[in-house]
């Protein structure tokens, strides 16, 4: 998505946008769309240590992000801020797209502690694996990959379709045009 909205920008807002800030909304999209990507690896770091019984990692990313955002504005956008620059819409993208990739990457690497923490309880750090920290796991990575593809190729279809507007009011739940698929799923499996 993040790919997409970089690369489609310039072309959506020629089509939609007025010549006098187009180039300022092209820069604003460009920069918000990474946050994209931060906010899928805030959303999966978070469901994997609730997953570990770890329910305060959520928490800690998002004091992360509020910390920042305030110490940012604080220095950047507000009244008394350093400089003598006039801040812009875009000084405040940027300060959203470094809060969102801190606060996801300060919760990658607890996650990645609060597991390594967790192996070498339950013995399953020896010898070498012991001497270095090894913040990826490339089998583990795998182990997750393959059950999340196909809710992860889901979401994608959902989300596209639902903010094309093509929903209309008439889906209900979260779930969109698929809840009614889930609900059917459901009764087969109980029946």
């Amino acid at each position: 998505m993040t790919v997409i909205f970089v690369a489609s920008s310039e072309r959506l807002a020629a089509a939609f946008v007025p010549a006098q800030v187009r180039d300022a909304s092209i820069k604003y999209v460009q920069i918000s769309s990474i946050s994209a990507l931060s906010s899928a690896m805030q959303v999966a770091v978070s469901n994997c240590t609730r997953a570990l019984d770890n329910p305060d990692v959520p928490l800690f990313i998002a004091t992360i992000s509020v910390a920042a955002n305030i110490i940012l504005d604080l220095l950047i956008i507000s009244k008394f801020h350093v400089g003598s620059w006039i801040p812009t819409i875009i000084d405040q993208a940027l300060i959203r797209m470094t809060c969102d990739i801190t606060s996801a990457l300060v919760g990658l690497i607890y996650f990645a502690f609060i597991a390594r923490r967790l192996r070498q309880q339950d013995g399953s750090v020896t010898g070498s694996d012991a001497a270095g920290p090894k913040i990826f796991f490339i089998r583990s990575i795998k182990t997750m990959a393959s059950p999340s593809t196909c809710p992860s190729i889901e979401s994608a279809l959902r989300n596209a379709y639902d903010t094309m507007g093509s929903c209309n009011g008439s889906c209900s739940g979260a779930g969109g045009f698929n809840t009614r698929f889930r609900g059917s799923q459901l009764g087969r499996i109980a029946s």
